[in-house]
C-alpha cells in the first residue's frame, strides 16, 4: 500500500488501472475500456472506484489503496488518454466492452 502522504504521480496513475484495463487505459477488450466510460463525466466514478458501485460486475472497491485524490488523479489521466486517441486519425469506434462501462 502507498504511503497515503505522498501525492499520486502520473505513472502511478496509469499503473493502477493498467493491470486490469490495459496499459495507458487502452482495454483488451476483456474488460471495460475505461477511456469510453460514461462515468468519466460523472462524480459516479468516485462510486465506481472508491465504492465498489460496479463490483458484481467485477470491478472491486480501491477505497483502502487510494484516496479519493487518487481517484480524481487516475481519472484525469484516463481523460487525458481519451483526448489523446480521439485525436488520432485512425481512432476507430469503440469497442463493445464500452457498454459495459456504463
Amino acid at each position: 500500500m502507498r504511503d497515503s502522504n505522498t501525492p499520486i504521480t502520473k505513472p502511478v496513475a496509469a499503473a493502477i488501472p493498467a493491470a486490469c484495463h490495459g496499459d495507458a487505459a487502452v482495454s483488451g477488450h476483456l474488460v471495460a475500456d475505461l477511456r469510453y466510460s460514461a462515468y468519466l463525466a460523472s462524480e459516479e466514478w468516485f462510486e465506481v472506484v472508491l465504492d465498489g458501485k460496479l463490483s458484481s460486475l467485477g470491478m472491486a472497491a480501491f477505497a483502502v489503496a487510494i484516496n479519493r485524490d487518487e481517484a480524481a488523479a487516475i481519472r484525469d489521466y484516463v481523460i487525458q488518454r481519451a483526448h489523446e486517441d480521439k485525436a488520432l486519425p485512425y481512432m476507430v469506434a469503440p469497442p463493445e466492452t464500452a457498454a459495459a462501462a456504463r
